[in-house]
């Protein structure tokens, strides 16, 4: 779990988790194994902005040469 400033104030809605190499888990896996707990998880920055409305049509070439986000 990544740390963070206990000087701040936090409403603690999100926990932020970073697999190492090598961990023998990848994201996709630890994502399904919180859901089978009834842990709302899910990809960082997912689905990305361009693609959302109204970008996805205000900018219909934003990600245009720019490898696929996952």
């Amino acid at each position: 779990m990544i740390s963070f400033d206990q000087q701040e104030k936090h409403n603690y809605q999100y926990m932020v988790l970073e697999l190492q190499p090598g961990c023998g888990l990848t994201r996709d896996d630890l994502v399904s194994a919180l859901h089978a707990e009834n842990v709302l998880a899910r990809r960082y920055f997912w689905p990305g902005c361009h693609n959302m409305q109204p970008y996805r049509d205000l900018y219909p070439d934003a990600g245009a040469g720019h490898h696929r986000c996952v």
